[in-house]
């Protein structure tokens, strides 16, 4: 198995509930091909390098995942593609820890023995 990292940026006026609709979408679409996904968060709302559809901001989301190949990304369906603006995957060369949310809202890492 190899491990991949993808980040992909939303629209940054999305409520939370749509971004989590958003992040169950992709998450569907990734456990049909065969994907064993580690961590997918919303990491934050964060002021982009230049514009996309005339917005400064974009609420940028992280996916951890295993998997064989990566060649399904390319075909993600268009009713995900309409709502992430750009995505960039990484081939990681070891496997991410899960993280957990705490009462505050802060990641940590899961302890694994």
């Amino acid at each position: 198995m190899r491990y991949y990292e993808t980040l992909y940026i939303a629209n940054p006026n999305y409520e939370h509930d749509r971004l989590i609709q958003l992040m169950e979408n992709v998450a569907n679409e990734l456990n049909g091909n065969k994907v064993s996904i580690i961590n997918h968060y919303i990491w934050s709302k964060k002021r982009l390098a230049y514009l996309i559809q005339k917005y400064k901001y974009g609420t940028f989301i992280i996916l951890h995942f295993e998997a064989e190949k990566f060649d399904f990304l390319k075909d993600l369906s268009c009713d995900i593609k309409q709502f992430c603006w750009k995505k960039n995957l990484i081939n990681m060369t070891k496997k991410r820890k899960k993280y957990l949310r705490t009462k505050k809202g802060k990641r940590k890492r899961q302890m694994t023995q």
